[in-house]
């Protein structure tokens, strides 16, 4: 059955481009591919157009009403998508449409074929969770939850990255249990897999990463008062920050604004910030899925993150890392660090566990997997 399936790859984005939404269709189209099915990406879609519409429409609110407008999920785009997917189906016989991310590209697409959708949250579990969906204006959160609603009754398969996600769509949107699923994504790096750096067990300072764009989301503060407590403590701590300028300065803290994997010599310098480092510190106050916790298990880097959102969906405690309390300062993440980094054993067995569960789990080929196993188990029911 698997090489007979004909399956449309539904993004509004190019799906063969390494920039597309990080990278991440980029992953998806490549992984389902190499499983020897037939798909056919019918992205990309021109939309500067209700885009720059769409623009123009969130600055009117936020000067007028101090309110944010949706960009992400609004009528305007998805009577535009609905439009232009309607034609692009018809250059060839699919068996089914795989969306990843997508409820605005198919609330209003008329088909007859089964619909797979692929996501890492919903509107209403968003909304007032992530900055950039907060305080939206009345009218966009109608409207948002409208094409959220619309389009996950259109599906005939949900599946999503994290228990959390899916978990809602059950018991808000009342979708059912035995067609919602959860396959977390597979982690952003190139075909190479690392090997374990046994030098930084030799390496006398405890080196910490923090990477994302948004400091205060991602918890830089804590990050930040950890790097001073472990360095009060007598243990020498560094912090390299990758992708955004923080708000504080130290000496022990190297910051490098941005790093774009796409780009060889960037990736390189991600490859050996990562190789080098000992903890990924991300003590996020949000978070849908967070791959970078299965990039740093790939590099054998346990993670510290927070237990909120879609985290527990891709950290596993005392296996590729520890996700603690909302509340916890910066006592309690220096402690996870002190007590692994200063026994090596211990530090070495924790990291190859890491990178084991990466192999097992967090890969974009385990991924495909169960996708096409759920697509095969499904799909005639």
């Amino acid at each position: 059955m698997r090489s007979e399936l004909k399956v449309a790859f539904l993004t509004s984005t190019d799906p063969t481009d390494k920039t597309a939404w990080s990278g991440i269709h980029y992953q998806m189209f490549k992984a389902l591919k190499e499983q020897r099915i037939q798909i056919t990406a019918i992205g990309p879609v021109w939309d500067k157009l209700p885009r720059a519409i769409i623009y123009i429409l969130d600055k009117i609110s936020r000067a007028l009403f101090k309110k944010r407008y949706n960009k992400a999920q609004n009528l305007i785009l998805s009577f535009w998508y609905a439009f232009f997917f309607k034609l692009k189906l018809k250059i060839n016989k699919f068996d089914l449409i795989f969306v990843p991310v997508g409820s605005t590209q198919i609330a209003f697409l008329n088909t007859e074929l089964p619909i797979y959708y692929y996501g890492d949250t919903s509107f209403s579990q968003i909304n007032g969770y992530y900055p950039e969906f907060s305080n939206l204006i009345s009218f966009s959160n109608w409207e948002s939850e409208y094409i959220e609603n619309k389009s996950l009754n259109k599906t005939h398969v949900r599946i999503y990255a994290s228990e959390w996600a899916a978990n809602h769509v059950i018991n808000h949107y009342k979708m059912p249990k035995d067609k919602t699923f959860v396959v977390p994504f597979g982690a952003n790096i190139n075909d190479h897999i690392p090997i374990f750096n046994s030098a930084k067990l030799k390496d006398p300072i405890c080196r910490l990463l923090f990477l994302g764009v948004d400091w205060k989301r991602k918890g830089g503060d804590i990050a930040y008062d950890t790097l001073v407590h472990l360095n009060n403590k007598g243990i020498e701590t560094e912090l390299t920050v990758v992708g955004c300028t923080p708000p504080v300065e130290h000496p022990k803290m190297l910051i490098i604004p941005f790093l774009n994997k796409n780009n060889t010599s960037d990736y390189q310098k991600f490859s050996l910030i990562f190789k080098q480092t000992h903890f990924l510190l991300m003590p996020t106050r949000a978070e849908c899925a967070g791959i970078i916790y299965g990039e740093a298990s790939a590099f054998y880097v346990p993670s510290l993150a927070t237990n909120t959102g879609g985290v527990s969906s891709v950290i596993e405690n005392g296996v590729n890392g520890f996700m603690l309390d909302f509340e916890a300062k910066a006592e309690s993440y220096s402690a996870i660090i002190e007590k692994y980094f200063l026994d090596k054993d211990r530090y070495r067995t924790f990291a190859l566990n890491a990178h084991k569960k990466y192999k097992n789990e967090l890969n974009w080929e385990h991924w495909a997997k169960k996708i096409i196993n759920i697509i095969e188990d499904t799909l005639k029911k």
